[in-house]
């Protein structure tokens, strides 16, 4: 599977690439500030089949605008992370329908779920 992920905290970044890499996920897309993704955002060579996505990357603002490009111009799985799973919090994200939420911290086995959950192709 091709994954994007959009994270500004470096340690998740990593965790993440390692994670993703070790289910024999291809990660063909990184982002690491709002700045960056507004450069050069995904495009039809290196578009992901599923985002994960920081919910309040950059700001809250700036992960919902994300998560609109994601639903408006692309048919990619939309996940998003937070280390917040109150009602409030997860209501805001909502408004995009995302496939799933994850709460950091991101285990392996959480992917394994999101894995299954999504019916997508497991690699490894």
């Amino acid at each position: 599977m091709k994954v994007g992920i959009i994270e500004e905290d470096e340690i998740s970044l990593n965790i993440l690439k390692l994670l993703s890499s070790s289910l024999g996920w291809e990660i063909v897309y990184v982002s690491n500030s709002y700045q960056q993704w507004l450069k050069t955002p995904p495009n039809d060579i290196n578009m992901p089949e599923l985002f994960l996505v920081d919910l309040f990357f950059s700001g809250a603002s700036a992960g919902l605008a994300i998560g609109t490009w994601i639903r408006s111009f692309t048919d990619s799985k939309l996940v998003y992370l937070t280390t917040i799973s109150d009602a409030q919090t997860l209501s805001f994200a909502r408004q995009l329908n995302p496939d799933a939420f994850l709460n950091k911290p991101i285990y392996q086995s959480d992917l394994l779920t999101l894995n299954k959950s999504l019916g997508v192709r497991y690699y490894n």
